[in-house]
Formats: C-alpha cells, sequence, structure tokens
C-alpha cells in the first residue's frame, strides 16, 4: 500500500520514508502542500497520508479541507504531524479532517501502530464505484455530495424518467440527533410548495433504508461560488435574494423558520433560480412540534457559527423564530 510523506524539511523526509519503506509501504514523497495535495488526486494514488501541519503553498490544515470537500478522491487516511502539542492545535488538526495527530518528535513504534490502523480502515473501505446504493423504482447513477454520515446520489426515476437526487444517510453511522434532523428536513420540506425552496417527492424510513428523493438542481452551484465565478452585478444580487426571500417568507407563512440560511444552502441553478435547501434543524411553529427538540438541544448553538442570530449563539434554540432568519 502507498503512504504518502509530505513534510518540506528534508532531514524528516527522508527520516519518515526510510522508516515506512521498512515497514512495508510504498512510499510517495512530497516537499510541500501542492505536491502533496497532487499525489493523493492522482489515479492510484496514496490512500495513507502522513502530513506536516506546516508547509508552504498548502498546509496540512488545508489539504484535509480540500480533501472533505472532494467528491473525486477515494477516502485517504490522514496523520498529521506538528511540533505544537497544545490541546486547541490538536482539536483544531482533527477537525479540520484529519484522522491521527502525532507531534514531533514522531515516535516511531507509535507511528508504526496508526499506519497498522490506517491500513486496516482504508482496506475496508471499498472503492465509490462499490458502493452505488440501490433505491425502488429508481437508477442511481453518481455520486454529487457527501457528508459525515450521508451521501447525495444523482438518479432517475424509472417511471417517469425524471432526473433526481437521492439523499441516503447510513443508519450505522448516524446519532440519534442527526438521525432527528433527518426526519424533520424530510417532513419540513415536503410541506413547502414554492419556486424556490427545493421539492421533496418522496421518501422511505425504515430498518433497511433512510432516505428522500428531491428534486435535482442541475448544474447547480451554492450562491457563494456563484458569486465568485459569475461575478454578478449589484443589481443581479438583488434579485437573487429577492428570490431567496420569497422562498424564505413561504416557509414563514408556513410556520417554519430555517435556523441555517447561509451562501451554502442557497443552491443556483443553471437559470440562475435560487434554491433554498437544508431545512435539518428547522423549527416549527406548534410547539409539539419541537419539544423534543427543545428538550435535546436546550444550551446547545444551533446553526452555523458565522451566520447565527444572537439567540442562536446564545444558546437559545427555543427563541428562534422568523427574525432569526431575517
Amino acid at each position: 500500500m502507498k503512504v504518502l510523506v509530505a513534510d518540506d524539511d528534508p532531514v524528516w523526509r527522508e527520516l519518515l520514508a526510510r522508516r515506512v519503506e521498512r515497514w512495508g509501504f510504498e512510499v510517495v514523497t512530497a516537499e510541500d502542500g501542492e505536491q502533496a495535495w497532487s499525489a493523493i488526486r492522482a489515479q492510484h494514488g496514496p490512500r495513507i497520508a502522513i502530513v506536516d501541519w506546516q508547509m508552504p503553498v498548502l498546509d496540512g490544515l488545508s489539504i484535509c479541507s480540500r480533501l472533505k470537500r472532494s467528491l473525486n478522491v477515494p477516502f485517504t487516511y490522514i496523520i498529521m504531524l506538528t511540533g505544537r502539542d497544545a490541546k486547541e492545535d490538536t482539536i483544531l488538526g482533527l477537525r479540520a479532517g484529519a484522522d491521527e495527530y502525532l507531534t514531533k518528535p514522531v515516535d516511531m513504534e507509535i507511528l508504526r501502530s496508526r499506519l497498522g490502523v490506517a491500513r486496516r480502515i482504508v482496506e475496508s473501505i471499498p472503492p465509490p464505484e462499490w458502493s452505488l446504493p440501490k433505491a425502488p423504482g429508481y437508477e442511481v447513477h453518481r455520486l454529487i455530495g457527501r457528508g459525515a454520515a450521508g451521501t447525495v446520489w444523482k438518479a432517475t426515476h424509472l417511471e417517469s424518467n425524471r432526473s433526481v437526487a437521492l439523499k441516503i444517510i447510513r443508519m450505522d453511522l448516524v446519532t440519534r440527533e442527526e438521525y432527528q434532523r433527518f426526519l424533520r428536513e424530510i417532513e419540513v420540506t415536503r410541506s413547502l410548495e414554492h419556486p424556490n425552496i427545493a421539492r421533496v417527492y418522496e421518501s422511505r424510513i425504515d430498518e433497511k433504508q433512510c432516505y428522500y428523493v428531491m428534486e435535482l438542481i442541475e448544474g447547480s452551484s451554492d450562491l457563494r461560488d456563484h458569486v465568485l465565478r459569475q461575478k454578478p452585478s449589484q443589481e443581479q444580487i438583488i434579485g437573487l435574494m429577492a428570490r431567496v426571500c420569497d422562498g424564505v417568507g413561504c416557509a414563514h407563512l408556513n410556520g417554519v423558520t430555517h435556523r441555517d440560511l447561509k451562501p451554502q444552502n442557497i443552491l443556483i441553478t443553471y437559470d440562475g433560480i435560487p434554491k433554498v435547501v437544508d431545512f435539518g434543524i428547522a423549527k416549527l411553529a406548534c410547539p409539539e412540534a419541537n419539544a423534543e427538540d427543545v428538550e435535546t438541544l436546550q444550551g446547545v448553538a444551533l446553526g452555523t457559527p458565522m451566520y447565527m442570530a444572537p439567540e442562536q449563539a446564545g444558546r437559545r434554540p427555543d427563541l428562534a423564530d422568523p427574525r432569526t432568519d431575517v
């Protein structure tokens, strides 16, 4: 099995490469982050990577972040190396997507044991082409998105020949709270009919499968990427946001507060039409519908930190209402 050793320090790079080869691995080396990322993306590239935190061009955190967002790179086990051993740095590295975090000078026996664990994990995860899900009445084509415990696939409804997006979660990986959010997303989105809200067609929730089928937003990019690539004028941005407000307003009129509005949850179609998505932490107007939500999440900040309203950042999800989205 191939192992990438990426470190801009030639002494460490050579030392690690020699040891890893001695343990029976094939070694690929990189002296900066750009070389490391190219090696990981290469066809039949290394699926285990020892990556230094601080490197020229791309640092280790950036590589982890890119790997998490990439849909075309197979699972890669990342061991982050750094001279910084503060608890906050360890947490930051793991949250960025690293699977292991070791400080220099590295204990070689610990590294050897970590590589053994990494090998077993990589060998147990099948390539993406082996993992095509099956859904009755649909032909599933390819992966178009993924998260920690869920994936989104392009599929065709066989009876109508309609292209759809199939969002599926792995029941063996989700927590109870994540499962409840998935059910909430289905419940809320199916209740909303608006041209600026992605539509849900059907769902299946049982002990075997947990998925829903939604409108496929062809050629979509999120609002942030759309603005960066297309560079719309101020008038065009106002037009986009007016449609977003129409969609969110429809939700509010139906007693739904989104609670996680951000550019990543607004997809733009080929035709420039915005679609609001991801009602996973939405709040319903009727108190009984949110009883479990409030009981479970009281004191927990719901949403995305850079886009939170004060009541969310203050860990009072029970106070959220349409003003939160505004």
